[in-house]
């Protein structure tokens, strides 16, 4: 039952405001140098502007008070690095790595099997610039550069790993933001938040694919990012490497994200600058068909991995931050409490979830839930239950159930197991075609599969509910 229940929680998502939790401050963080650098930054700022004769007032920088001394630094224990994952960006790979070398002694860079000039200008300067360098044989993609990193970092003790890209997009100088967040939470896996705004180089495909990562994690992992596509953040290193992600390449950022949610994790945001160069001198490795088809598919498994029963890996977080509930966890709380309270019998409910399943792959897209609730109300159901199993066709679902849909109705009708998705897809009217000859085949196919779901719904549920429900043997006799 805790599968179906939370079939409706992507239909009430966006009903529920970012809910912030209250951060316990815990000493962490030994970076004393870093403290002393950052404040003595900014009053170089200070100085420059008035050497400059531009008048600057020392009280309008922010964090520098002229009267102010400089705040004493605090022992801390958590040790922090920054890690650089670059493949092909040896044009701005050192000044990011100077950067970082500005606020953190620990830096590893890992070059993701590069073929222009990274390696040969890391050979020359990484003993200057005092960093470690990685070198895969081959591209890994950015996951497996990161994961590279990770287990090195790990290795020399690091607790946390901040990541920042290599191509000069994401400023060094919002290190220190990250800081101050890890001495109040270090479990958290902390994301910069970009400031897109009205910038005219950011493209319109970095701005739907934020948007689009942002909608997908906050259904599949119940936690509200404003960016999810950042590459700059901040890592718990011992708790990344326990969740055992799957994922090699770019998807590997949003795998990390949602099974950092369901594992306990805090998942916290800070704001960031960012930089977009002009279109003629941007290098992006990012492929955006194969990509995004790539992060659309992991989606889609994650989604089933969130229906499923099974339990997620969880982590023990060290510090013990107040936790606050996903906005999952308090769904599964509501619906699962209206179940064990509900008046219908363990059977009664079980036929509420196969028919709200069966609605939900029935061939009328845009009607399936009002004529789901209609129906339910009709024959006396309970309509809470039907319409969160009627949910099964939400997000990425209607792509699997359409394709299983097409292949049940070729196999009925032709014998043959292939050529269900073969067609010609090069003309408009070519695709056209396609769908005209496939009409039957799909309603054939989805009321077959609906039947098939909703049977197989039902009896798990069924199952299931022997666990979850509360009633006694009495209540139990004569209505199950």
């Amino acid at each position: 039952m805790p599968s179906c229940v939370r079939l409706i929680s992507p239909i009430l998502f966006w009903l529920r405001r970012p809910y912030v939790g209250k951060s316990q401050c815990i000493p962490s963080l030994s970076i004393e140098e870093s403290v002393l650098r950052e404040t003595a930054n900014k009053r170089a700022t200070v100085e420059h502007a008035q050497k400059q004769g531009e008048g600057t007032n020392p009280s309008s920088v922010e964090g520098v008070e002229s009267t102010a001394p400089i705040q004493e630094p605090i022992e801390h224990d958590v040790r922090v690095g920054v890690l650089v994952p670059t493949y092909n960006h040896g044009g701005t790979l050192l000044d990011v790595l100077r950067g970082a070398k500005r606020y953190l002694d620990d830096v590893i860079v890992v070059d993701d099997g590069s073929t222009d000039q990274t390696a040969t200008l890391l050979e020359a300067h990484a003993e200057e610039i005092g960093v470690e360098v990685i070198r895969l044989s081959s591209n890994q993609g950015k996951g497996g550069a990161l994961m590279a990193g990770f287990k090195r970092a790990h290795e020399l003790g690091w607790d946390v790993a901040i990541t920042i890209d290599s191509d000069g997009q994401h400023d060094p100088d919002d290190i220190p933001t990250f800081l101050d967040k890890i001495r109040q939470e270090p479990d958290a896996l902390i994301v910069g938040s970009r400031h897109f705004g009205k910038n005219q180089n950011i493209t319109w495909k970095s701005r739907f694919g934020r948007g689009f990562s942002n909608f997908w994690l906050r259904v599949i992992a119940g936690r509200p990012l404003p960016d999810s596509q950042s590459g700059f953040r901040a890592y718990p290193v011992p708790h990344i490497l326990a969740l055992q992600c799957r994922t090699g390449r770019y998807e590997f950022e949003v795998e990390v994200l949602v099974r950092s949610a369901w594992a306990g994790i805090p998942l916290r945001a800070v704001p960031i600058d960012v930089y977009y160069p002009p279109k003629e001198e941007r290098i992006s490795h990012f492929r955006t068909i194969r990509d995004f088809l790539r992060i659309s598919l992991l989606n889609s498994f994650l989604f089933f991995r969130l229906l499923s029963p099974l339990p997620k890996k969880k982590v023990k977080l060290r510090f013990a931050p107040q936790q606050e509930l996903t906005f999952h966890q308090k769904m599964l709380a509501f619906w699962r409490g209206e179940v064990e309270s509900a008046k219908q019998s363990n059977a009664e409910l079980a036929v509420a979830v196969g028919f709200g399943a069966f609605m939900g792959i029935v061939p009328i897209w845009g009607y399936q839930m009002l004529v789901a609730a209609y129906l339910a109300h009709i024959f006396k159901m309970n309509k809470i239950v039907v319409l969160a199993a009627s949910n099964i066709s939400f997000g990425p679902m209607p792509i699997p159930i359409t394709m299983a849909s097409l292949w049940i109705g070729h196999f009925l009708l032709t014998g043959q197991t292939t050529g269900a998705w073969l067609g010609d897809f090069s003309t408009w009217s070519s695709i056209w075609a396609f769908a005209s000859a496939k009409v039957v085949p799909w309603l054939l196919g989805s009321m077959l599969l609906a039947v098939l779901v909703g049977l197989l719904l039902g009896l798990s549920s069924y199952i299931l509910m022997q666990f979850i429900r509360k009633t006694s043997t009495e209540d139990a006799g004569g209505r199950a």
